[in-house]
């Protein structure tokens, strides 16, 4: 997939692996990749930068990046869960 085609791709929760918004409204998603790879998304308003994007080279590596932070592991702020982490066992806290 071409640039060009990935960011109205990104644009649509349709897509996404996770996405996640906390009651501080810290934001986190993410979309698996044609390719394998997972593209993430995060902005945490605290922070400064407050916005990154990070790609990961698969889905375990960016399972072990996720799998013990509190806020994107809490059921009540997920708006969307792809099947791919439900099977991993999803959230993992």
């Amino acid at each position: 997939m071409k640039a060009k085609d990935l960011i109205p791709w990104c644009l649509t929760d349709k897509y996404s692996l996770l996405k996640v918004i906390s009651d501080e409204n810290f934001i986190h998603q993410s979309w698996l990749l044609e390719t394998g790879e997972v593209l993430t998304y995060e902005n945490i308003p605290i922070n400064y930068p407050a916005g990154g994007i990070v790609v990961f080279d698969g889905i375990e590596e960016y399972v072990e990046a996720i799998k013990d932070v509190d806020w994107i592991n809490d059921k009540n702020s997920v708006q969307c869960v792809g099947v791919e982490l439900e099977d991993m066992g999803f959230p993992f806290l």
